[in-house]
Formats: C-alpha cells, structure tokens, sequence
C-alpha cells in the first residue's frame, strides 16, 4: 500500500457506550459494490458486538435484546449470531443489513438508522465521496427502548467509527482522507492512499465527527460525515509512479 499526501467503500467498527460497556459495529465494503451503485441500491452486512456480562448468561441477554429490536422502528431486523468469550469481556454478536445508496447525502430521508452513500459532483464524477449518515431519532428510539430494559440507554459520547476500505477490483485503486486516523496513525490534511488488489485500510474517524453524526434527538435531521474520496489512478500517473 502507498499514500502521499495531496491537497485536492467496508468492515465498520462503531464503539458506542451502551449499559456502560462498549459496544462495536463493523462492516466490510467492497470498491466493486460501490462501483455498482448506479445499477441500483445495495445492503451491506453490518456485525454488532453487544454488551454481555458473561457467556453463562447469552440466553438471558439474548432474549432481552430481542425484546428490544423486536420494538425497534429500525433495528428490527437484528439477527442473533452468538455469543462469544472474549479475552477481556464477553459480548453478544448480532447482523443487520444496512443500505448502501448512490445519492446526495444532504437530500431526503435516511432508510433506517445508519446508511453508507457515494456521491460525486458533477463537475468532478471521478471523484466519488464515501459518507456514513445517521438519523438521530432512531438512535433515540432506540435509546429509550435500551433504557426500559437496561435501565440505561446509549451514551455515544465516545463514538468512533472504524472503516475498513477494500480493493476487490483488479486494478489500483485510490482513496483520500483527511481528518481521521488511518492504519492508527492520525491524518490532518488531504492524504491519498493506494490500495493494490486485495488491499485494504482502516479508517477511524475523528472524535469532534463522530459526535456529530451520532447525535440522539427525536427530531433533528439526518446528519452526515465523509470518509473518503474515492478515484481511480489513470494510465499515465501509474506510468510516472
């Protein structure tokens, strides 16, 4: 993998507080899946590591969260996968399909709770920007549902998304970021980094962003934050490189 900096989609790992332990949302996206959004939308597996006190209780915990889901507007297609034993704590694994859209992030309606968009300008469609977008009155809703059955309800003031960026083309691929860690490692300015076939990198994004996007309200909009941009490297720079 190489990267320059340059002054110009994924396994998503979501911590977020919840009944004062950490929970974790990941997900993989495939450049070739978001090369294929014009040919219409996509859903993309989202994995939920829950809170769970110990491995001995999963049934008990298990059917609370369904309890829980089953209510939830937009979480309730939750599917339970099992519980594991972790080396520091134990945790509940649950799958949600989540949509994956080519659209402007700042039109129209959130589908659930969480989505992944590309968009491009028209002035510049190769260069195609990854965001992540939220709609907070599903995070409240579920909020209040984790607080009927917990006694506590989701506490994002620590949220950071983690997106793994993977290259399934057959080709190098392109991807810029700014503001986020990447590979553990924090990117300030405009950094692009490409990924060989097979390649991939993961990308954290900022605190100040993530508390942003993941903001409980029972009215406010839908929020939205960039990932990346990605482009495709033409013949001639990779002649030059």
């Amino acid at each position: 993998m190489k990267h320059k900096t340059q002054l110009p989609a994924f396994l998503i790992v979501l911590t977020i507080l919840l009944t004062g332990c950490s929970t974790r949302m990941s997900s993989e996206v495939y450049f070739r899946d978001l090369d294929d959004l014009p040919d219409g939308d996509l859903t993309n597996k989202v994995v939920f590591h829950l809170p769970l006190t110990s491995t001995d209780e999963c049934e008990e915990y298990r059917g609370r969260y369904d309890k829980v889901f089953t209510k939830s507007k937009d979480f309730k297609d939750m599917e339970y996968v099992k519980c594991v034993d972790g080396d520091l704590t134990d945790f509940i694994e649950y799958e949600l399909d989540v949509p994956m859209r080519l659209t402007n992030p700042a039109e129209g309606n959130v589908r659930g709770a969480v989505e992944f968009i590309r968009y491009s300008d028209e002035d510049a469609e190769e260069l195609r920007t990854v965001f992540i977008r939220v709609n907070p009155p599903s995070l409240h809703d579920l909020d209040e549902l984790l607080q009927d059955e917990f006694f506590q309800g989701l506490d994002l003031s620590e949220t950071s998304p983690l997106i793994r960026i993977s290259n399934d083309l057959r080709s190098d691929q392109v991807f810029i970021v700014k503001h986020a860690f990447v590979q553990n490692e924090p990117v300030i300015v405009p950094t692009s980094y490409t990924l060989e076939p097979r390649d991939s990198i993961d990308v954290v994004l900022s605190d100040v962003t993530s508390a942003w996007i993941f903001y409980i309200s029972e009215d406010a909009d839908p929020r939205f934050a960039q990932v990346g941009v990605w482009t495709t490297p033409d013949d001639d720079e990779d002649d030059e490189d």
